[in-house]
Order: structure tokens, then C-alpha cells, then sequence
């Protein structure tokens, strides 16, 4: 029973231990429990922001699955373009070919043009000193012409003012006869009145105032007729000197024409080199023109992708540049050459024009037959002296002339 006893005060200290233990096992458990569901409420929530996320990459790779389908097309299309551009680069090989020939062609025709060029400066050259030698030449010409005017206008102007006091003595000889045959008048009115009278005067005195009346009668015709002769020389020589004034106002206007021709003629010495040389750079301006409207015309554009320097340079002087099949028609030796001619004989043609032509050829020789002309000598018994009598205009008039 003692042995009882212990046994059962043994097993009750260990049924109390156990109770112990099993009360601590049963707190660790709910803490352990408790933990676990706060384990497992953190997993719930972290599965949840996961599955978010994993929804949100898959909204991404769906995008990222449509834009490679589209690259994929764009791939595509590149490659079919590529290929084009290969068969164009191909095409643009052979051309460039072909324009290295043509190109060559065209450096032998500007090589024939730069010793054309060279050409037409020598003969260029040439004009200018042929163009020189005409302009002095012309100089001399006008300056002779004007020596020999002024020479016979002084000649001619001195004839006019001895004319003019020619002409005043015989206009004052004309009225002493007016004055003559009034007086004449006069001494017939006073014998007719005579004769009218009755006289006791014998038959001879009669008879010889008959033969006196009667030859002053006839001094009086003749007077008469005289003085309507001198009347129309007068006039005549009076239209003769208006014709001489007409005619060395011509003169004048002649010599101010050649005066204008040879100041033409300096200035297209002048510019007779500027207009030879635009000339020759309006003809290199158009061929560079027509080269570049045929070039544009036949040349394929270039793609961007193609090698840039398989591209020919550009020639950048002017006559280096090519000139293009349907241009070889531009002479321009023949161009420049002409236009020296025609500039160089334009002066010496209107010079020659107007000397003669029949107001410039026969201008001194007319001058000559009218301001010489002799007028006839009056009869012995006008008491006239015999000399040369020309007509004399005003002295305002000779001026003016």
C-alpha cells in the first residue's frame, strides 16, 4: 500500500507536470496557430498583389506581341524594299556607265570648244586693232572734211561781204537813177506843157525840142528797161542767195552728223569688247543652261540609300561643261565675228552715205557755181562801172547763213 501510495504521489506529480507541459504545448500551439494565420492571411495578401501583377505583365506582353507583329510586317516591307533599291542601284550602275562614256565624249567636244575660244580672242585681238586703225582713220577723215569746210566757208563768206557792198553800191546807183528819171519825168511834163503853150518860137527851136524830148524819151525807155533788168537779177540773186543759205544750213547739218558718227563710233570702239564678250557669255550661259535642262531631263534621281560617292563631280568651270547632241549648231567665232564687222563698218558706211550723196557730193561745187555767178555788165550810157555785181543779202542774213 506504502509502495501504492508512492506510485500514486509519483504519477500524480507527473500527471501534474504532464498537465503543465500539455497546458504549455497547448499556449505554444495557439501561438503557433496564431502565427500561422497571420503567415497565411501576409500570403493571401502577397498573392493577391502577385496575381495583379502577373495580369499586368500579361496586358504587357500582349502589347508587346502586337507591336513585334507589326515590326514583323515592317520587316517585311523593308526587305521587298531593299530588294527594289538593289535592282535600282543595279539599273543606276549601268547608266552611270553610260554617262562615263557620253561624259567623255562631251570632253573632247569642250576641248574643241576651248581652242575655238582661243581662236576668237586672237581674232578678236585682230578686230579690235582693225576697229582702232578705222576709228583714227575716220578721225582723220571728219577733221580733213572739217579743215576744208571751214577753209571754203571763210572763202565764201569773204565773196558775200565784198558781194554786200557790191550790192549797196548798186542799190544806191539804182535809186540815183530813180531820182534821174523823176527828173526826167519832171523836164517831160514841163515841155509837154510847153508845147502845149502857144510860142512865138521859130521852127528849129521847135524842132530841136522835138529831137531833145524825143531823146530823152528814149534815155527814159532805156532806164525804164535797165532799171526793170537790175530789178530782176535783184530778185534772182536774191532767191539764188536764199538757196546759197539753205544749202550751208545743210552743210552744217551734214557736218553735225559726221560729228555724230564719230562719236558713235568712239563709243562702239568702246564698247565693241564688252558686247563681244557678253555675247560670248550669253552663248556659255545658254549651253550651260541647255546642259543642265539635259541633265535634269535624262539623269534618274539618286535614292538616299544609294553610295553618294559613286556620284560624278560637276564640272565648275563653265567650259568644261559638256555640250549636249542638238547644240553643236552655236558658232559663236562666227557670232563674234560678224558683230565686229557689222559694229566696225556701220560709221564708215553712214560717213561714206552722206558724202555721197547728192546734198554732200556736189555740196562745194554748187556753192562754187552760185556765190561765183558774174552778172551782166550794164550798157555804157547807165554809168555803171562794169564789175561783177553778186548778190548780198543783210548782214544779219550772212550772219545767220
Amino acid at each position: 500500500m506504502r509502495t501504492l501510495g508512492k506510485k500514486m504521489r509519483t504519477l500524480g506529480k507527473k500527471n501534474a507536470e504532464l498537465k503543465k507541459l500539455n497546458q504549455e504545448i497547448a499556449e505554444e500551439s495557439d501561438r503557433r496557430k496564431r502565427e500561422l494565420i497571420e503567415e497565411n492571411q501576409a500570403l493571401e495578401k502577397k498573392v493577391k498583389e502577385l496575381g495583379t501583377k502577373l495580369e499586368r505583365k500579361i496586358k504587357e506582353l500582349d502589347g508587346k506581341n502586337q507591336d513585334i507583329e507589326s515590326l514583323k510586317q515592317q520587316i517585311s516591307i523593308l526587305k521587298q524594299s531593299q530588294e527594289d533599291k538593289n535592282a535600282r542601284i543595279g539599273d543606276l550602275k549601268s547608266q552611270l556607265k553610260d554617262k562615263e562614256s557620253e561624259i567623255q565624249s562631251t570632253d573632247k567636244i569642250n576641248e574643241e570648244l576651248r581652242e575655238k575660244l582661243k581662236q576668237i580672242e586672237v581674232k578678236f585681238g585682230a578686230l579690235q586693232e582693225e576697229n582702232t586703225k578705222l576709228g583714227s582713220n575716220m578721225e582723220k577723215i571728219v577733221k580733213d572734211l572739217e579743215d576744208n569746210y571751214k577753209k571754203q566757208l571763210a572763202e565764201k563768206e569773204k565773196k558775200l561781204a565784198n558781194a554786200g557792198n557790191l550790192l549797196s553800191e548798186w542799190q544806191l546807183q539804182i535809186k540815183e537813177l530813180a531820182e534821174e528819171l523823176n527828173q526826167i519825168r519832171k523836164e517831160k511834163e514841163n515841155l509837154e506843157e510847153v508845147i502845149r503853150q502857144p510860142s512865138g518860137k521859130s521852127l528849129a527851136a521847135e524842132i530841136e525840142e522835138v529831137n531833145e524830148k524825143k531823146e530823152k524819151e528814149e534815155l527814159k525807155e532805156k532806164f525804164q528797161m535797165e532799171i526793170e533788168r537790175l530789178k530782176q537779177q535783184l530778185e534772182e540773186k536774191k532767191s539764188m542767195l536764199t538757196d546759197t543759205q539753205e544749202e550751208l544750213k545743210s552743210t552744217k547739218e551734214m557736218l553735225e552728223q559726221l560729228q555724230d558718227i564719230l562719236r558713235q563710233e568712239e563709243g562702239q570702239r568702246e564698247t565693241a569688247a564688252v558686247s563681244t564678250q557678253t555675247e560670248v557669255r550669253h552663248e556659255s550661259k545658254g549651253i550651260q543652261a541647255s546642259i543642265q535642262q539635259h541633265h535634269v531631263e535624262t539623269e534618274p534621281t539618286v535614292p538616299e540609300t544609294q553610295d553618294q560617292g559613286t556620284q560624278e563631280a560637276q564640272p565648275q568651270n563653265i567650259m568644261d561643261w559638256p555640250v549636249p547632241k542638238g547644240l553643236d549648231f552655236l558658232q559663236p567665232e562666227e557670232v563674234s565675228i560678224d558683230i565686229q564687222k557689222k559694229e566696225s563698218s556701220t560709221a564708215t558706211s553712214s560717213a561714206q552715205t552722206i558724202l555721197t550723196s547728192d546734198g554732200g557730193r556736189d555740196f562745194f561745187d554748187k556753192k562754187q557755181n552760185i556765190i561765183g555767178a558774174e552778172l551782166k555788165p550794164l550798157p555804157p550810157e547807165t554809168k555803171l562801172s562794169d564789175t561783177e555785181l553778186i548778190p548780198k543779202g543783210p548782214e544779219k542774213s550772212r550772219h545767220k547763213a
